[in-house]
C-alpha cells in the first residue's frame, strides 16, 4: 500500500492508503452482515452481490419487464440475490423463488430494505435499470 497525504482533508483524514491493481482485483468474499427477521424467528446473513451477480439480476429483470412480469416475485428475487450462508455463498437459488413468494411479505420487505441500503437503490433506479437493459437483452441470445 502507498500512503498519501491529502492536504484538503481534516487532520484525522489526511493520510490515505492507496491500493494498487493487484490489491483491488484480489478475490474477496462478500462482507457478511446479519439481518434480524422476526417473522423467521432469527437472524440471516446478507451481503452485497458481486458485479457479475448484480448484472445477471438486472438482465433477468429486464427480460421480465419486457414480458410485463417485472413486479411478480420481485422481493423473492432480491432475497435470492443478497441472502447468504455462513460461507458467503448464496443461500437461495432461482428454484426457491416460488417458495419465497409464499413467505410473509414483511419478512421479504426487510431483506429488500437491506438490499436497497447496501446498493443505494431507490424505486426509480430499479425501474430505470430495467428500461435501460431491455434493449440490450432483446438482442442478446445468451440471456434467454
Amino acid at each position: 500500500l502507498q500512503v498519501l497525504r491529502r492536504v484538503d482533508a481534516p487532520a484525522e483524514l489526511r493520510e490515505v492508503e492507496m491500493l494498487n491493481k493487484a490489491e483491488i482485483l484480489k478475490a474477496r468474499k462478500p462482507e457478511l452482515q446479519t439481518l434480524h427477521i422476526e417473522e423467521w424467528g432469527g437472524d440471516i446473513y446478507v451481503a452485497a452481490p458481486t458485479v457479475r451477480e448484480l448484472e445477471a439480476f438486472e438482465r433477468q429483470n429486464a427480460r421480465l419487464r419486457s414480458a410485463g412480469t417485472l413486479e411478480t416475485g420481485w422481493r423473492a428475487r432480491v432475497a435470492i440475490l443478497i441472502c447468504r450462508d455462513e460461507t458467503g455463498a448464496p443461500l437461495f437459488s432461482a428454484s426457491d423463488e416460488a417458495a419465497l413468494c409464499d413467505q410473509p411479505s414483511s419478512a421479504l420487505q426487510k431483506v429488500n430494505d437491506a438490499a436497497a441500503k447496501m446498493l443505494g437503490w431507490r424505486e426509480d433506479d430499479i425501474e430505470g435499470r430495467a428500461k435501460n437493459l431491455q434493449a440490450t437483452t432483446a438482442g442478446d441470445s445468451t440471456t434467454g
